[in-house]
C-alpha cells in the first residue's frame, strides 16, 4: 500500500455585524447548508469523487481496490458495505456516497485522518472512514478475460469460537467440492481451481471475540488471515482468500464475501465451518466474488 498525508485546516469566519445607530448587534444568519459531495464520471469510465467539506482536512491516500461485501444473514437477510483492499492485505471501510456503484475496481482515495483510519491501518475496529476525494477507475470488462486458474488460500482461526473446529483434512475435504463445483459451472472460464498455499490454522489477536468471527464487521480479520500467507496479493485476480470459523462464534450470520464484476475476479469471504450449511454457503459466497448478486441457496453437488 501506498499512502501520503496532506495536512489543512478548515478556518470559519464568522462576520458580527454592529448597529452602529441603534447600538444592537444584527443577528447572525444562517450558515449555508452543507453541499453534497461531487460525481463525475468521464468518458473512459473513470469516476471522481469529491466532497467539498472536507477537501481542506488532512487526509491520507490509500490505494488499492474498491470493493462492495456482502453479509449474509441466517434468515436470508443481506446488506452491503464498501471497503478498500490493498495489496498488502488491508482492509479499510469508507463511506463512500451510493452513487459511486463500482467494486473490484482500482482506486486511489484521500481518506481524512482520524482514530478510525488509524484503527483500519493497524487492522482494528474502525467505523467507515469519511472520503474527501476519490478516483475510481473501471473495472476489467468481463468480455476481455481470457479463462484462467484460480487459487483459494484457506485460514482457519482456531480461536473463534468453542473448540468445536474440525480438523485440516475435514475442512478440506468440504472446500474441496465446493471449488470443483465452480470449476465445472464456470463452462471453462475457470481452467482449475484448487486451494493453494496449504491451509493455515491460526490463533487471532483479536480480543473482541465478535470481530475475530468477522462475519460483522469483516476488516480485522482479513486483515489478520492475509498476513497468514506473505507475498500473497489478493487484489490479484483468481485468488480468494477462505477463512472459516466456528459454528459457535460470538456473531450471526453464515457468511460473508466481496462482490466481484467477473468470473476471473478473486475476492475475500469468511464462512462459518456448520456441516449443514458450509458448501451451500462457500459456493455462494465465491459466487459473490465472481460478480453473482443474490440467488437461493442451492445445493453445491453436481447435479445442482
Amino acid at each position: 500500500m501506498r499512502s501520503t498525508r496532506t495536512s489543512g485546516r478548515r478556518i470559519g469566519v464568522v462576520a458580527v455585524l454592529v448597529g452602529l445607530s441603534a447600538g444592537v448587534m444584527a443577528p447572525a444568519s444562517a450558515a449555508p447548508a452543507a453541499a453534497d459531495p461531487t460525481v463525475s464520471t468521464a468518458s473512459d469510465g473513470t469516476v471522481t469523487y469529491r466532497d467539498a467539506e472536507l477537501l481542506d482536512e488532512p487526509t491520507t491516500t490509500v490505494e488499492g481496490l474498491l470493493r462492495t461485501v456482502v453479509q449474509e444473514g441466517e434468515h436470508g437477510e443481506s446488506r452491503e458495505t464498501t471497503v478498500i483492499t490493498t495489496d498488502d492485505g488491508t482492509v479499510v471501510p469508507v463511506a463512500l456516497d451510493d452513487r459511486v456503484d463500482r467494486t473490484e475496481a482500482p482506486v486511489v482515495a484521500r481518506l481524512v485522518d482520524g482514530s478510525d483510519l488509524d484503527a483500519a491501518l493497524d487492522g482494528r475496529w474502525a467505523d467507515p472512514v469519511d472520503v474527501a476525494s476519490a478516483r475510481v477507475e473501471p473495472a476489467v470488462a468481463a468480455a476481455a478475460v481470457a479463462p484462467a486458474p484460480q487459487r483459494a488460500y484457506v485460514a482457519v482461526v482456531a480461536n473463534s469460537g468453542n473448540s468445536d473446529l474440525d480438523a485440516d483434512a475435514t475442512l478440506e475435504a468440504r472446500v474441496d467440492p465446493a471449488l470443483q463445483w465452480w470449476e465445472t459451472e464456470a463452462d471453462e472460464a475457470i481452467t482449475s481451481f484448487d486451494r493453494a498455499g496449504g491451509t493455515r490454522r491460526y490463533t487471532s489477536s483479536i480480543s473482541d471475540t465478535t470481530l475475530r468471527c468477522g462475519l460483522g464487521n469483516p476488516g480485522p480479520l482479513w486483515t489478520e488471515a492475509a498476513q497468514q500467507f506473505p507475498g500473497v496479493n489478493f487484489n490479484v485476480a483468481g485468488n480468494h482468500l477462505v477463512v472459516i470459523v466456528s459454528s459457535t462464534c460470538a456473531a450471526s450470520g453464515l457468511g460473508i464475501g466481496t462482490m466481484g464484476t467477473s468470473i476471473s475476479d478473486g475476492g475475500l469471504v469468511t464462512v462459518k465451518q456448520g456441516a449443514d450449511t458450509f458448501m451451500a454457503t462457500l459456493d455462494h459466497e465465491l459466487g459473490h466474488n465472481f460478480g453473482l448478486d443474490h440467488a437461493s441457496f442451492c445445493d453445491p453437488g453436481p447435479t445442482s
